[in-house]
């Protein structure tokens, strides 16, 4: 590996398409010696795929087999972020390091939130980082402490980067071949509604302020409003 290089070329590229089917091709022809091949890219997810064909040839010959194959990086982060959570709680969310590569250093792993959630004790609250230190072939467990402030979308973005390496100078492509970085997304809820209510009202005599008659306390907090209207002659 060289030293130098220009950077441009390795910035990391945040990992986020996580398609659990890799690829589907439902109608494939072989050649005259029953052979095949397939390229497509692969999803973003570090994980184990099964790879399973079935073949046809007349009416009545077929047959079938399956196969695996691993997707992995260097350097993976695997984050066990919740599917949900709800406004208020505090979680410990763990994050797995795992260093395939063969070298063996120190790692800078970072965690960034939008403003749906905090992490307590940190000067910046959408900010969290620690260091790890890996050997060849080995992983390691990290905790973060969050808060969930708000409701909605909340997005964390996950990275690692080599900060030192032993007996082994780290250049530029060094860093960025053992580095990995990655996007987890999910909803933050509010765990029940306080206040809800439901209104008929009908639409006429020029009146178009159709909140009106709502609960004032209602409009003055957060949530949503369904709206549906009909033009049944029942409601005439």
């Amino acid at each position: 590996i060289g030293g130098g290089g220009a950077t441009d070329d390795l910035k990391k590229k945040l990992r986020k398409h996580f398609d659990p089917c890799a690829v589907w091709r439902p109608t494939l022809r072989t050649d005259s010696d029953g052979r095949f091949s397939v390229t497509f890219t692969a999803p973003e997810s570090l994980t184990s795929y099964r790879v399973m064909a079935i073949a046809i040839s007349g009416n009545q010959k077929f047959g079938s087999a399956d196969s695996e194959i691993v997707v992995n990086k260097p350097l993976m982060l695997q984050p066990m972020a919740p599917r949900f959570a709800n406004e208020g709680d505090r979680t410990r969310t763990k994050l797995y390091v795992a260093n395939n590569s063969k070298f063996e250093g120190r790692w800078k792993v970072t965690l960034r939130s939008n403003s749906l959630t905090e992490f307590p004790g940190n000067s910046n609250l959408h900010l969290a980082e620690q260091f790890v230190d890996l050997a060849p072939g080995k992983a390691a467990y990290l905790s973060f402490e969050v808060d969930y402030k708000n409701t909605g979308k909340a997005h964390w973005t996950w990275a690692a980067e080599p900060v030192s390496l032993v007996k082994q100078p780290l250049t530029p492509m060094l860093q960025d071949h053992l580095s990995d970085s990655m996007l987890s997304e999910f909803d933050i809820i509010y765990p029940r509604p306080i206040l809800k209510d439901a209104n008929l009202d009908k639409i006429g005599s020029g009146r178009r302020n159709l909140l009106k008659p709502l609960n004032p306390k209602l409009l003055k907090g957060r949530g949503h409003l369904d709206l549906e209207l009909s033009n049944n002659l029942l409601f005439r």
